[in-house]
C-alpha cells in the first residue's frame, strides 16, 4: 500500500508563528474592489451548510442554489479554464491554504463523528465544520478563477462565501470585530486568517484529548491501538446530512469490523488463513489482515517492495506459519504463487469446496479488481474480502476500473507512486466481480475507505448484521462521507465537484463528467 495515503501533517502544531500565505496579494488582485468590504455581522445557523445545488433555495445564495459547481463540471466548462494549483510554479498560495485548512479539518472530523459529546458541544463542532467547509469552497473558487466562470457569476459566488464566512467567524467569536476573511487574504497575505485556523486547530486538539477521541491521521495513532476496531457515533454525509447512528448501525461503519466478528463467531470447520496482497506494515496503516496474523492466524503476505518485505520477515521470523512472498506478481500469476505457498507449508492444496482463505485483502494500487477477479476465477471463494476503494465517491451504479499495468519489478514502485487517482477501482466494479453471493460487512467511516464483504450464507447462518447485496447501492448514498472532499488525492487529483455525484442529475451526465475528469487525471499522470 502507499505510505503517502496514510500520512497527515500537523503543520500548525509546530508553526505557532504564522506569517501568512505568500502569493495571495496577486491571487486576489481581481477582487480588490470589493474584498475589503466592512461586512455586517449576522447570526448564522450552526447547522451544517449544504453546499452547491444541494442547498435549499435562499435569497442569500441565488446562484449557488441553481448549481454553480466548484470545481466547475469538466464536461461543460470552457476549454481555456485552468486550475492555478495544478500549474508548475503557480497556485502555491492556494494549495498551501487548502492543505492547512484540510489538516485542521482532519481532527475536527474525528471529533465530530467519534466524540461522545453533549448537544451544545456538538453544535459548536458543527459551527466549526461549517466554517471550514465554506472556507474550502472559497479556496476552490480561488483555484479555478481563470476563465472558468462568467465574471458576474463568479463575483457573486465569491462575495457570498466571503460574507458567509465572516458571519460564522464573528458568531463563533473567532474573528476580531474589524476583521473580514477576504480582506485578510488581500491585505496581509492571510496572516489573520492563519491565526484563526491555528486557533481552531488548537481548540479542536484540546477537545480531542479531553474526550479521548482516536484520531484517524496516522501520525497520531498509537501503535498498540492500531488493531482496535473504531466505530463512529454519527456520520456526516457527502450530501451534508448529519446522521446519528444507532447501536445496531455502528458496526457497519467500523474500521476493522472483522476483528469483532471473528472474536464473536464460531469458526469450527474453517481454516483460519489470511492472504494479504499488498502486505506492507507501516505505523498508522496496519490493516485488518495484518492484525489477524498478529493475533495468531496463519497467513501469506505478498509484498512487491523489497525493504517492506525484509521488515515483514523480521517481524514474523518466529512464525513458520506466515509465508512472505517478495515478488511483483501480475493478476494472472499471483493466485498460483499464493496457493503454492499454502502447499509448501500445509503439504496439501486448499479445497475449492469450502471458503478459502478465511480473509482475503487486496491493496496494491495497481489493478486491484483484476487481482480480485483472478482469485475468484481460480475457483476459490474467500469467506471475507477487504478492498481499498480509492474511488469510493463514485456511485455504485457506475463502474470504474483502472487495469493492472505490467511495468516490471524495476519500475513497479514508480507506477504505484504516480497519480493515485489513476489506480484502483470503485465499489460498483467490486460488486460486479463478487456477485450477489456477498454482502457488505463494513464501510470504514474514515479515509482511506476499506470495504469488507462476507459470504451472505455464512452471515445469515451466524446472524451477522450486514448490508445485503441488493441494498448496497442505497446504503452507499447514505454512507459516502464528506471526508471525500477533504481527501488530498481527491482534491488535488479530481477536477470534479464530488457532491455532483449525489445530485438529481442523470446517471449519464454523471458518467460523462467522471469520464472527462479521469481523462484530465490521465493527462497529468
Amino acid at each position: 500500500m502507499l505510505s503517502t495515503r496514510c500520512c497527515s501533517h500537523a503543520w500548525y502544531a509546530s508553526n505557532p508563528g504564522f506569517t501568512g500565505f505568500t502569493g495571495f496579494t496577486s491571487a486576489f488582485s481581481a477582487w480588490a474592489t470589493w474584498a475589503a468590504w466592512a461586512l455586517v455581522c449576522q447570526w448564522g445557523s450552526l447547522n451544517v451548510v449544504v453546499l452547491a445545488s444541494d442547498s435549499p433555495d435562499s435569497p442569500d445564495s441565488p446562484r449557488i442554489s441553481r448549481g454553480v459547481w466548484c470545481p466547475p463540471l469538466p464536461s461543460t466548462r470552457p476549454a481555456n479554464c485552468s486550475r492555478q494549483s495544478s500549474q508548475v510554479g503557480q497556485g502555491t498560495a492556494v494549495r498551501s491554504l487548502y492543505d492547512e485548512v484540510a489538516e485542521t479539518m482532519a481532527p475536527l472530523s474525528d471529533l465530530l463523528e467519534l466524540g461522545e459529546v453533549e448537544d451544545h458541544m456538538l453544535n459548536a463542532y458543527l459551527g466549526l465544520t461549517e466554517f471550514l467547509q465554506n472556507m474550502q469552497h472559497l479556496i476552490c473558487f480561488m483555484d479555478f478563477k481563470d476563465n472558468c466562470y462568467e465574471n458576474s457569476e463568479y463575483m457573486e459566488v465569491v462575495q457570498y462565501f466571503c460574507h458567509h464566512l465572516d458571519n460564522i467567524c464573528h458568531d463563533l467569536g473567532l474573528c476580531k470585530p474589524e476583521m473580514n476573511i477576504c480582506g485578510s487574504l488581500l491585505l496581509d497575505a492571510g496572516v489573520d486568517l492563519g491565526r484563526v485556523i491555528q486557533q481552531i486547530r488548537a481548540g479542536v486538539l484540546e477537545q480531542v484529548q479531553m474526550n479521548d477521541v482516536p484520531l484517524s491521521a496516522s501520525k497520531f495513532i498509537d501503535r498498540k491501538n492500531e488493531c482496535l476496531p473504531r466505530s463512529p457515533v454519527r456520520i456526516l454525509g457527502l450530501n451534508g446530512s448529519l446522521q446519528i447512528l444507532s447501536q445496531e448501525e455502528r458496526p457497519l461503519f467500523t474500521r476493522h469490523r472483522i476483528l469483532e466478528t471473528m472474536s464473536s463467531s464460531n469458526l469450527s470447520g474453517l481454516q483460519s488463513y489470511v492472504v494479504n496482497l499488498g502486505a506492507s506494515e507501516m505505523a498508522g496503516c496496519l490493516d485488518s489482515a495484518s492484525c489477524l496474523i498478529q493475533r495468531g492466524w496463519s497467513g501469506i503476505m505478498l509484498e512487491c517492495n523489497y525493504q517492506h518485505s525484509q521488515n515483514l520477515r523480521e517481524t514474523y521470523a518466529h512464525r513458520k506459519d506466515v509465508q512472505i512472498i517478495n515478488q511483483c506478481l501480475a493478476p494472472e500469476s499471483w493466485v498460483s504463487a499464493a496457493i503454492s505457498a499454502v502447499w509448501n507449508f500445509e503439504r496439501v492444496l486448499p479445497p475449492t469446496s469450502s471458503p478459502f482463505p478465511m480473509f482475503l485483502k487486496i491493496d496494491v494500487d495497481n489493478g486491484d479488481c483484476d487481482f480480485l477477479k483472478a482469485w475468484l476465477s481460480a475457483g476459490y471463494r474467500p469467506l471475507f474480502v477487504e478492498m481499498e476503494l480509492i474511488h469510493a465517491f463514485v456511485p455504485p451504479e457506475i463502474q470504474v476500473n483502472f487495469p493492472y499495468i505490467d511495468v516490471g519489478q524495476a519500475d513497479f514502485n514508480k507506477a504505484r507512486a504516480s497519480d493515485v487517482m489513476s489506480k484502483g477501482c470503485s465499489l460498483g466494479q467490486v460488486l460486479s466481480i463478487l456477485g450477489d453471493g456477498y454482502s457488505l460487512l463494513s464501510w470504514s467511516y474514515d479515509k482511506d475507505i476499506n470495504a469488507q464483504f462476507v459470504l451472505d450464507t455464512w452471515a445469515k447462518e451466524h446472524k451477522i448484521f450486514v448490508v445485503p447485496h441488493s441494498e448496497i447501492s442505497s446504503f452507499w448514498h447514505r454512507a459516502v462521507s464528506f471526508r471525500e472532499v477533504w481527501d488530498d488525492h481527491n482534491w488535488h487529483g479530481m477536477d470534479l465537484p464530488l457532491n455532483f455525484l449525489l445530485s438529481d442529475s442523470s446517471l449519464a451526465e454523471k458518467q460523462t463528467a467522471l469520464n472527462v475528469a479521469y481523462e484530465i487525471v490521465l493527462q497529468r499522470s
